[in-house]
């Protein structure tokens, strides 16, 4: 089953892009929102109770309730379609490293993130749901390889096509899943390896060159500095493709990467733990919404959706296809502008502009005296494995001086999470040679404070400006012209 749907998912992807119609699209979507809906009403308690025990038509999604994560995770076991599956079983799943790449119940994907708000939460998938999003997405991603007959067959049993998955592994993350959970026939093509953005960069160098990938995909942040590493005769890899994703795509990274691989293709994604294929970029630089499996609405303070080409204040995301935990109207973190679907490459798919998360990388002063870049994913991972956690804040306020803010569950020991995070934090100081370098303070807070302008919670926060002298900086900043952004 699973494999049926990856294939077909891969299909439908490629052909509903290259023969359908912005009219088509909008009525095929509209049909798959009605089911959802009609399902959520009858089978799902915390949508019935929403709904006020009524099955709302697709033409109200604009005027319906949107939710929120702490709205999802307070009322957990009831958003699950048939009350399948409790919170506990699926915290205790999420928190055990030894079951990694398996499935609750057999056939149950369970996903754990922070996102934009700090808070910890907890997300299902059934098993043939997930691939259908995995094979749109890996669709969207490789249309220009999949749809020429010449790449497709330079691959096979023969000569697998290699990706390597740059990011947060050894925990229930959704990258980390799609490198894990690949169904049997497609193995027969392509093999999939992660590489954890916590391994040191000279190791992280030395695997990626025994490796050889055809395909990298990561974050902006870090394939940033791995393109420094390029440039420096520190890394040489000659991948075909590079795509990006849950972070900004800044310019200077755009030219770090282009002068580090200039025979590469580079496209960005965008995608999230609720729904890992919410849009792709086409050949001219725009990130399609895949409104076939998912409904994006940019809306105002009152959650109403605002005019095309109009920067909204929120982000509010249905996905369409996964029916275990329906996720109907959800705010995301960050702002978009959607716009029309004209685009030069003639999708049927309106577009989107994302302002997404602003996280910062760290510029700390290592033994070598030479400043080091540490960027932002690294340590979102360092809390994700911190029970009783319920929000962050990471602030560098001074010159290797760091201050961590967090709040609790308040069923968790006070002391023990203090004691979790710093542990966690000491190991991090010491894989990357720091201890004693560098400072840490803890703090204990009722609430994190929100960015006054974006009202956002940022979590990696920079107050100390990145270093101006060259000289001081470490290998992956130190080509000239080619700072942080």
């Amino acid at each position: 089953m699973a494999v049926l749907r990856f294939l077909s998912g891969c299909a439908t992807a490629l052909w509903r892009e290259n023969t359908g119609s912005p009219t088509s699209v909008r009525r095929f979507q509209r049909r798959r929102l009605g089911r959802l809906l009609a399902h959520a009403a009858a089978q799902v308690p915390f949508y019935r109770d929403l709904y006020g025990g009524r099955v709302p038509s697709p033409d109200e999604i604009g005027s319906l309730p949107a939710v929120t994560k702490a709205a999802l995770m307070a009322r957990f076991d009831d958003t699950i379609a048939g009350g399948r599956l409790k919170l506990a079983d699926v915290v205790a799943f999420g928190r055990d490293k030894r079951v990694v790449g398996q499935q609750l119940h057999g056939d149950v994907i369970v996903s754990v993130t922070s996102g934009t708000t700090g808070q910890v939460g907890y997300f299902v998938c059934d098993r043939p749901s997930f691939e259908e999003l995995r094979g749109t997405l890996f669709a969207r991603v490789l249309k220009n390889k999949l749809l020429n007959p010449f790449d497709v067959l330079r691959f096979g049993p023969w000569r697998p096509y290699r990706i390597g998955f740059v990011t947060a592994t050894g925990g229930h993350f959704v990258t980390y899943n799609l490198s894990l959970h690949t169904p049997l026939v497609a193995r027969l093509a392509y093999e999939g390896r992660a590489f954890s953005i916590l391994t040191p960069m000279p190791q992280m160098c030395r695997e990626l060159e025994a490796y050889k990938p055809h395909f990298v995909h990561g974050y902006p942040t870090f394939m940033e500095a791995l393109a420094h590493e390029q440039l420096q005769d520190r890394l040489n890899v000659t991948p075909e493709v590079i795509s990006l994703g849950s972070e900004p795509f800044t310019a200077t990274a755009k030219q770090a990467l282009a002068a580090a691989f200039p025979r590469t293709l580079v496209v960005e994604s965008y995608g999230t733990t609720e729904c890992v294929s919410l849009a792709s970029q086409c050949r001219h630089g725009k990130l399609h919404i895949n409104e076939d499996v998912c409904v994006l609405e940019s809306v105002d303070a009152t959650g109403k959706p605002v005019p095309d080409g109009t920067l909204g204040v929120k982000v509010l995301l249905t996905n369409l296809v996964n029916r275990l935990q329906p996720i109907i109207r959800y705010e995301l973190g960050d702002q978009v502008v959607i716009g029309p679907p004209d685009c030069a490459c003639r999708s049927p798919f309106r577009t989107v502009r994302v302002l997404g998360r602003t996280d910062d990388t760290f510029f700390l002063l290592g033994p070598d005296g030479r400043y080091h870049a540490h960027t932002p994913i690294p340590f979102e991972t360092l809390f994700l494995d911190v029970e009783g956690l319920m929000q962050y804040q990471l602030v560098h306020e001074a010159q290797n001086r760091l201050r961590v803010y967090f709040t609790r569950d308040p069923r968790a020991d006070a002391a023990a999470l203090r004691a979790k995070i710093e542990a966690v934090f000491r190991h991090y100081l010491e894989q990357n040679t720091l201890t004693g370098s560098v400072e840490v303070a803890f703090e204990a807070v009722e609430e994190i404070p929100r960015d006054p302008n974006t009202k956002k919670i940022r979590q990696i926060v920079s107050r100390v400006p990145m270093p101006t002298n060259a000289d001081e900086l470490s290998g992956p900043w130190r080509i000239k012209g080619l700072g942080n952004g």
